[in-house]
């Protein structure tokens, strides 16, 4: 609520206040002042020059800038009126929000959900992990013809224009590790097929085309992901 006065002491009205129960109390209370004011001014005997000059002040004291659309009392009314409507909005929207139930719950399915992919992204890094420990000591097997990948083998590049085609049927934690055997660049390619299943997602054959590359491809339970 704006406690604005005027130099006289008048609380003026303000956009910001409850119309009702804030400025119509204060125009009542401006208007008995004005009243007193000219009682005064009449009590010593002021000439009506005096009283019209003092009446002129106070009101537009009391105005003090307020737009011209409602600078009169039967405007202010009207103005009332029209914020029934409004007051009426307000309270069905209050009535529209959301319950503390409601956000109590939506905030435990929040948090739920983000435990269960913290565990998704730990399993996927243990299955990594686990993954790659396995290959370490697997030997490398020279491939220099279309064939199909086996899961668990180490393959080396020996020849651009190839497809290997992944496992149909992968089990989750199936590792497939591929070397570059110094034949790759951007013009000599190899062409992994997917097989149905997803590459990193996509359902896009993956084409090794990096010169050098040394890629570990494996099955995490739905797609086939590149470390």
């Amino acid at each position: 609520m704006s406690l604005d006065v005027t130099p006289l002491g008048f609380e003026l009205p303000h956009p910001d206040n409850d119309p009702r129960n804030v400025d119509v109390p204060r125009l009542r209370s401006a208007i008995t002042k004005i009243d007193s004011f000219v009682a005064a001014l009449q009590a010593d005997k002021a000439t009506t020059a005096q009283v019209d000059a003092s009446i002129q002040v106070a009101i537009n004291a009391l105005k003090a800038g307020v737009p011209e659309a409602f600078d009169t009392l039967i405007e202010i009314a009207d103005k009332l009126g029209d914020n029934d409507d409004v007051v009426a909005g307000i309270v069905t929207s209050l009535g529209l929000k959301a319950s503390a139930a409601s956000v109590s719950s939506l905030a435990t399915d929040l948090a739920n959900e983000i435990t269960a992919r913290q565990a998704a992204v730990a399993a996927e890094a243990a299955a990594r992990a686990a993954a790659f420990g396995a290959l370490r000591a697997v030997e490398f097997e020279g491939v220099s013809a279309d064939a199909n990948l086996v899961a668990g083998k180490a393959y080396r590049l020996l020849a651009p224009g190839i497809t290997l085609t992944l496992p149909e049927s992968p089990q989750v934690g199936d590792t497939i590790r591929l070397v570059d055997g110094e034949i790759i660049d951007t013009e000599n390619t190899v062409t992994i097929a997917r097989n149905s299943n997803t590459i990193m997602g996509l359902n896009e054959d993956l084409t090794v085309n990096t010169m050098g590359i040394r890629l570990e491809i494996w099955w995490s339970g739905s797609d086939w992901r590149l470390f």
